[in-house]
């Protein structure tokens, strides 16, 4: 698009699209677009926009972010180990990642609190925003109105905003926030802290976690066990496959034969 179109207000137009977090929104500016620049507007839907906009983000990855930036920090992160040969930029990375291993927990170590930093300052400033915002409960849903006059429509018990902030990152937005502190106010009981309503991947004991991973796939609680745990051939007799003798297997086999011996049995011997 950049090499086709440069222009700083079709661009402004563009990044409108990408941000808005509803689909409402993002049909909106994207009619906005088309009345500026028609042939912009036809290049740019042939794109899906789960792919660029925040609006058709499933919200799996708890993220709404729409540039490559980390991979601009991986890069810049190896660049001592990227022009040599492939084994010694592997063993580069790897000492990198046992440096920052180190770093990441003594950071780790640091922190009080049940939100990693980033998290923590993320929810403070949501905080402030949330003091200006007004609620009106209707016994199931929260309607909270901005001080500039929007609305938005919270539902705690299945943790969604209209604005789908909420839904995409998995942080409270500020209208979130506000509906949880009218809930508090009207004298609702064992309604947990704020921190209790930001996904799991952002609490510092999810952060603190170290360990690889599993391969193994988890056993579905209806699963029999044997399915996927060999049984113990402990305590069980073996018996050959050649001359059906008892003690070894045909492997080790050595002729041993008997009166179970097939091959006797075969030829008469």
């Amino acid at each position: 698009m950049k090499r086709q179109w440069k222009d700083k207000k079709l661009k402004d137009l563009v990044w409108t699209c990408a941000t808005t977090t509803t689909v409402r929104h993002f049909e909106k500016a994207l009619v906005e677009l088309k009345k500026f620049k028609v042939e912009a507007h036809d290049w740019l839907i042939q794109i899906p926009p789960a792919h660029w906009a925040r609006s058709h983000f499933s919200g799996r990855a708890h993220t709404n972010i729409l540039l490559n930036n980390l991979c601009g920090v991986l890069n810049g992160k190896i660049q001592g180990g990227r022009d040599k040969p492939i084994i010694y930029c592997l063993e580069y990375i790897r000492e990198y990642l046992m440096k920052r291993i180190c770093n990441v927990q003594r950071e780790i170590d640091r922190c009080h609190g049940p939100l990693t930093p980033t998290a923590t300052s993320l929810l403070d400033q949501m905080k402030r925003q949330a003091q200006k915002n007004r609620c009106i409960f209707n016994g199931v849903k929260t309607q909270v109105t901005t001080h500039w006059g929007d609305q938005f429509i919270v539902n705690l018990d299945e943790k969604t905003c209209t604005c789908r902030h909420w839904e995409i990152t998995g942080m409270l937005f500020s209208y979130a926030i506000s509906a949880i502190w009218d809930k508090i106010k009207h004298g609702a009981k064992n309604v947990p802290v704020l921190e209790h309503w930001v996904h799991p991947c952002y609490w510092l004991v999810t952060w603190a976690k170290v360990g690889r991973p599993k391969k193994k796939r988890k056993r579905a609680y209806d699963e029999p066990a044997t399915q996927w745990h060999k049984l113990s051939k402990r305590w069980t007799t073996v018996t050959c496959g050649k001359c059906n003798n008892k003690g070894h297997n045909s492997r080790t086999c050595k002729g041993q034969g008997g009166p179970n011996d097939k091959r006797t049995e075969e030829t008469g011997g």
